[in-house]
């Protein structure tokens, strides 16, 4: 993430955007108003088609600012809700394991529970009748049917929602990391809007599940764009 932030840094300050910090990465006098003719047909050459396009398009300039602070942000909050969500998911597993130690066996150690209608289930979802039935010894804490498919139902779910958070943080974060920080080939102003809108609608909708519970922090974050902080500079 800080790697991140001092790239979107260095884009920025050599694009000659002002986003109201100090530069570290380029003087700021390349961008005063004492360049000589000389020095601005010099860096003009110099510049790539993106930070031309922001120098000469302030409504571009300022939508791109926008889009690349809802993408910092809601990569700062998806890689927290993945770490709860890596901790949810290792909460379940134990708990899912030590139940599994407490279940009734088979002679080749399958787990078996019985259920709130006296039928025997195999951890596999098979029923168990006949001798295999009756050769079972029961744990007194033996849990049940019931019980077995909670547990597993919580570790699938918490497994479905790393998966998911993971899924967007690759596909729709990263993809829009890369899209973004192509200098030579930057997106259209309709492919602005589209990254944002996919920046949005993904953050919401993975911020609602069990992981918010762990972190009410997030259940107070607001998921919408910046507003445009740039100020585009002369070329």
């Amino acid at each position: 993430m800080r790697q991140a932030r001092d790239y979107d840094d260095l884009q920025y300050e050599m694009a000659g955007i002002s986003r109201g910090k100090i530069n570290r990465f380029v003087s700021e006098e390349r961008f005063s108003g004492r360049v000589s003719e000389n020095r601005r047909a010099e860096r003009a050459e110099a510049l790539t088609r993106l930070q031309l396009l922001m120098a000469s398009d302030p409504a571009y300039a300022a939508l791109y600012v926008q889009v690349m602070d809802a993408l910092s942000e809601a990569e700062a909050l998806t890689q927290a809700a993945i770490e709860a969500a890596e901790v949810a998911l290792h909460e379940a597993q134990k708990a899912h394991e030590a139940l599994l130690s407490q279940a009734a066996q088979l002679e080749d150690g399958t787990r078996v529970f019985r259920d709130a209608e006296g039928r025997i289930w195999s951890e596999n979802g098979e029923l168990i009748t006949g001798e295999d039935a009756e050769s079972i010894v029961w744990p007194n804490d033996a849990p049940s049917h019931e019980e077995y498919r909670r547990s597993k139902e919580t570790v699938d779910h918490a497994r479905g929602d790393l998966d998911s958070l993971l899924l967007y943080q690759t596909d729709v974060l990263g993809r829009a990391r890369d899209r973004l920080n192509d200098p030579e080939n930057p997106p259209s102003q309709d492919e602005l809007e589209e990254i944002k809108r996919e920046i949005e609608d993904g953050v919401r909708p993975l911020m609602k599940g069990a992981v918010r519970e762990d972190r009410p922090e997030l259940e107070r974050a607001d998921y919408s764009v910046s507003p445009a902080r740039a100020i585009v500079p002369e070329v």
